[in-house]
């Protein structure tokens, strides 16, 4: 506490010291903390839009009802929430994204796992054996490539329009990058996608698994 008196016109001052305690530092020694972040090599994934990957991608089709004439169905592959999403965060250049069927030219489309015409009878339907067989059509043209910061996309390029046919045509070009910026990732939305159903197709719910590499 300080205080101020006056006497006679003459200021007296008396003090009173503030006093700190601080403990005795009696040695020091020291470390260092460190984190090393690597780069992640070329990979394609399917991830949301928080670019958090997701574990099990679908694309369902347009239902349809038995008919006695073939008809199509269509689905989006690649959308807000299951973008095919290429991480090049290295210098990798270039780059192709096709799509094949996982399991060979020889797998079905079936209501079993895995669709081998082995496991299955008129519960199956092909994808790559023409229109009146059953044949997926991919048309990434329809597509859109967003780069995650979304800057420039030149040197980006997406296939065309390809059905799949067994023995001629197994896989199918997604989009490419001929001369597109290097350490940057790019998603992909809105490929259309259209299977042909034979004529009197049986009702069920039929499933294909798909791969999609990156080369």
């Amino acid at each position: 506490m300080i205080k101020f008196i006056l006497k006679q016109k003459r200021i007296l001052i008396f003090c009173v010291p503030l006093v700190f305690a601080l403990g005795t530092i009696h040695a020091e020694t020291q470390t260092q903390l460190s984190v090393t972040i690597y780069p992640m090599p070329l990979n394609v994934l399917i991830v949301d839009q928080n670019k958090k990957e997701v574990e099990s991608p679908n694309v369902p089709f347009d239902p349809l009802i038995f008919n006695f004439i073939h008809q199509s169905t269509t689905g989006i592959l690649g959308t807000g929430d299951e973008q095919i999403f290429v991480a090049n965060l290295t210098s990798v250049q270039p780059w192709t994204v096709n799509m094949a069927a996982k399991y060979g030219p020889e797998t079905l489309w079936s209501d079993i796992p895995l669709g081998y015409g082995d496991d299955c009878t008129n519960a199956c339907m092909d994808y790559n054996n023409g229109t009146g067989i059953g044949q997926l059509t991919v048309d990434p043209s329809t597509g859109q490539v967003i780069r995650e910061d979304y800057g420039d996309t030149d040197g980006i390029i997406l296939g065309t329009k390809t059905a799949f046919v067994q023995g001629y045509k197994n896989s199918v070009m997604l989009f490419r990058s001929s001369s597109a910026e290097a350490y940057h990732g790019y998603s992909l939305t809105g490929v259309t996608l259209t299977q042909t159903v034979p004529a009197e197709q049986l009702p069920r719910g039929y499933t294909l698994d798909m791969a999609i590499t990156i080369v």
